[in-house]
């Protein structure tokens, strides 16, 4: 005769069952979790499904991914370049950007870190130069390309363009010939400043001024650390929090110049959003893959999100959280007191996904950043 079985033996029995499966679903979570994570050599792995697919409602990915495949990824603190001397390096630039026009008798300190050159009726011949980094500095009077002096003409991109030939000043140039000069004079001018990093163009846009009858050309420069791209446009990302007597300021920090050319040797206008630093560097034996970003996007973005991609790419991002300060030292001592320690940023490799919206301005790219160590999102908006 068969024994009944107890309800403590069934009660026992599911007990384990349940065990064992929780546990099994642990392993299998657990597995999935390291799998997101790989080495950077392996983190452009499966690109080619990934182009042009869409995921439901949420986002379209771009029709064609351009993968830039490294074999080694960090995260970088940027710090303040030590053992400098402001004088002698702030003169040192001001010789190289006014060539032979350069008389040291134009340059003034008004205040501690802060050298000026100046020369003419309305600063005719002006650069500034802060805390051991070059600020906007012009030539001849020149304004921005960025003014209301000049209309946007075209926009060029190395690769494609290289071969086409334009009008800037009273020359004929090749646009490769123009990013050629772009990047010597840029090394030239900034030599010693950016010694762990390589400097790039990104695109040239033509300008014309009809006053004065004449195109000149806007060049802007790129960083990369070795092989990948360092974020070089500012994003709408900027998060106000306030705390009653001050604020804490979430932001994104490019880094980038550009260059206005009137000619193949003719610079005129020098615009900086980048400071002097030296680099230290710790070395991601493992980051998130790109599928893997993808997925967190599906799973983590609003159902109707709509995004539709044109670009992907691995970038050192900087993002920044911290009171934003005041002229008076004494309030700066209670922000201080207040807020505590503000933590070192570091520039951390994050996948950014790029999509065009619509401004005031004319189309305008914005990202949804996925941090390819913490995993964390970030929207432009």
């Amino acid at each position: 005769m068969r024994k009944p079985i107890s309800l403590l033996s069934i009660i026992f029995f599911c007990f384990v069952f349940v065990s064992c499966a929780s546990q099994d679903n642990e392993e299998h979570t657990k597995e999935t979790e390291i799998t997101k994570m790989v080495a950077p050599s392996q983190a452009w792995d499966g690109y080619e499904d990934l182009q042009g697919k869409s995921f439901g409602n949420v986002l379209t990915m771009p029709d064609k991914i351009e993968p830039a495949v490294v074999s080694e990824v960090y995260c970088i603190l940027p710090e303040l370049r030590e053992n400098r001397n402001d004088e002698t390096d702030s003169k040192e630039y001001f010789k190289r950007f006014f060539g032979e026009k350069y008389n040291e008798k134009n340059i003034t300190n008004p205040e501690k870190g802060r050298f000026v050159y100046s020369e003419g009726l309305n600063d005719y011949d002006l650069a500034v130069y802060v805390n051991g980094s070059p600020d906007n500095s012009r030539k001849n009077g020149s304004l921005p390309l960025g003014s209301n002096d000049y209309q946007l003409d075209k926009r060029y991109y190395p690769g494609t363009d290289d071969n086409v030939t334009i009008e800037v000043g009273t020359e004929n140039r090749t646009v490769g010939d123009l990013f050629d000069a772009a990047v010597k004079y840029s090394s030239y001018l900034l030599e010693g400043h950016f010694n762990d990093l390589e400097i790039f163009p990104e695109s040239l846009y033509t300008c014309y001024n009809a006053d004065l009858d004449e195109y000149a050309a806007g060049v802007t420069m790129g960083f990369k650390y070795k092989g990948v791209e360092i974020e070089s446009q500012f994003t709408p990302l900027f998060e106000v929090q306030d705390r009653g007597f001050y604020e804490v300021i979430t932001s994104y920090n490019p880094m980038s110049f550009s260059i206005d050319l009137y000619g193949i040797d003719d610079v005129r206008f020098v615009n900086y959003t980048c400071g002097d630093w030296k680099f230290t560097a710790e070395k991601q034996e493992q980051i998130m893959s790109l599928a893997a970003a993808v997925d967190t996007l599906e799973k983590e973005l609003a159902p109707n999100s709509s995004y539709l991609f044109e670009k992907v790419g691995l970038i050192y991002c900087l993002k920044t959280t911290g009171p934003a300060r005041t002229n008076d030292s004494k309030t700066n001592e209670s922000i201080n007191a207040d807020y505590g320690e503000v933590k070192p940023a570091r520039y951390e490799p994050t996948w950014c996904f790029t999509y065009t919206v619509n401004t005031l301005n004319g189309m305008e790219n914005n990202y949804v950043k996925v941090n390819a160590v913490t995993g964390e999102i970030t929207i432009d908006k």
